[in-house]
């Protein structure tokens, strides 16, 4: 079972990953935060090997949370949920090394697609 961070200040958006994760019994843990800062304390108690982060969240924004994280745990997988698709922000996702850059709203065989592989990602590196 690994871990997946939620970060998004729509409750919603966290809730719908949630509920794709679960309805395809995929071998994960959901870890929800409202903002930035939540998902910064919850990556140092829970160590996800994946984190969704949504880009724009008051306090902490999802870049910043990403940069923190990242210092905290380089093996994390990164993905940035975003409404904001600009060149600036797709640049800054990559300098942090994300995994994946998805603009919202999400297709859901997208976010299982994703999740496959990188679940698979993950399973190869334990061998």
């Amino acid at each position: 079972m690994y871990k997946l961070l939620i970060a998004d200040d729509e409750p919603l958006e966290c809730d719908a990953i949630e509920l794709l994760v679960t309805r395809a019994n995929l071998p994960l843990q959901c870890i929800k935060a409202k903002n930035g800062h939540e998902a910064v304390r919850l990556a140092k108690l829970h160590n996800p090997e994946i984190a969704f982060l949504d880009i724009r969240m008051p306090g902490l924004d999802g870049i910043e949370a990403a940069k923190q994280i990242r210092a905290m745990n380089e093996e994390c997988h990164i993905v940035f949920l975003t409404a904001w698709s600009t060149f600036e922000l797709a640049q800054q996702a990559i300098r942090l090394g994300a995994s994946e850059y998805l603009v919202k709203p999400v297709q859901r065989k997208n976010v299982y697609d994703l999740l496959d592989k990188l679940i698979a990602n993950l399973d190869e590196q334990k061998l």
